[in-house]
């Protein structure tokens, strides 16, 4: 929910392709959902989905447009719910898988512009300021909050909405190779990228027949 879904008909393009997702689960399937942007908020506790079936709907429906990418922060929140799930054996002899799902660098909220805080400083024209690629967001930093949910047995698949915006071109090898790591192996099976999110909802179907099957 960063504010650059609001570019490019992203966000329409996410609420589509996640009402079709959530479309095709049963009433015994489990969800959760978690936002990261200006703060990181579980919007749907992880559930049965017959239990938070309209909350789920409500939860797409309303998706905001906030304001920076909070990267780690948002992976440490699906680690710290998905840990206690599993602890808790909420769910028997189920297995867990996490889509994480983004448009953007791990930006710091407030952001601090050098060289000591950011892997990276690009211009950005569409919004007149400069981006940086926050180290303190970066989730591979020690802790890397990755694999510690990787160890908790959860399948992580990312998925990286791409831009033709300035510093999204800049900074996109940097994305990319932070979502590559960030994604279960085999990485061809885990790790998707989609212009603008035009083929969202075709990827999300990849992923929910992989999961299914």
């Amino acid at each position: 929910v960063s504010g650059s879904m609001g570019f490019g008909n992203k966000q329409a393009k996410e609420k589509e392709a996640l009402r079709a997702f959530t479309g095709r689960m049963l009433d015994d399937s489990v969800i959760g959902m978690q936002t990261f942007s200006g703060s990181v908020q579980e919007i749907v506790p992880i559930s049965l989905y017959k239990d938070v079936k309209s909350q789920v709907q409500n939860a797409i429906n309303t998706l905001p447009i906030l304001t920076n990418t909070q990267t780690r922060d948002g992976l440490t929140l699906s680690q710290q719910k998905l840990s206690a799930a599993i602890s808790q054996n909420k769910f028997p002899d189920r297995k867990y898988f996490l889509i994480f799902l983004t448009d953007g660098i791990p930006e710091a909220d407030p952001p601090i512009l050098d060289a000591a805080h950011c892997e990276k400083i690009v211009y950005e024209p569409r919004i007149r300021s400069d981006r940086c690629f926050a180290k303190i967001q970066d989730p591979r930093n020690p802790p890397n909050v990755a694999t510690e949910i990787k160890n908790l047995g959860v399948e992580i698949y990312s998925i990286n909405i791409t831009s033709q915006e300035v510093s999204d071109v800049e900074m996109g090898p940097l994305l990319e190779a932070l979502l590559r790591d960030v994604a279960s192996t085999p990485t061809a099976d885990h790790y998707y990228t989609s212009l603008n999110g035009t083929d969202l909802t075709r990827i999300l179907e990849k992923v929910f027949t992989d999961i299914c099957s």
